[in-house]
């Protein structure tokens, strides 16, 4: 499967604003919860689990580099 443009926006997004990446991803449920408690914990983690919906759409879970 192609990435589209607006994949490649949320992934971006997902990077710079964890919570946000989320929210457009999953919608307001426990993940986007989950996120911005581990954003407040540690930016690293919540971009870690930012990235990982927007990876599990698109087949399985590869390296991030």
């Amino acid at each position: 499967m192609a990435f589209t443009t607006s994949d490649i926006c949320k992934i971006i997004i997902a990077i710079f604003i964890p919570p946000l990446g989320v929210f457009l991803e999953r919608g307001c449920n426990a993940d986007f919860l989950i996120n911005i408690l581990l954003t407040i914990l540690g930016y690293i983690p919540g971009i870690i689990h930012g990235k990982l919906p927007c990876r599990f759409i698109y087949g399985p879970l590869t390296p991030f580099l």
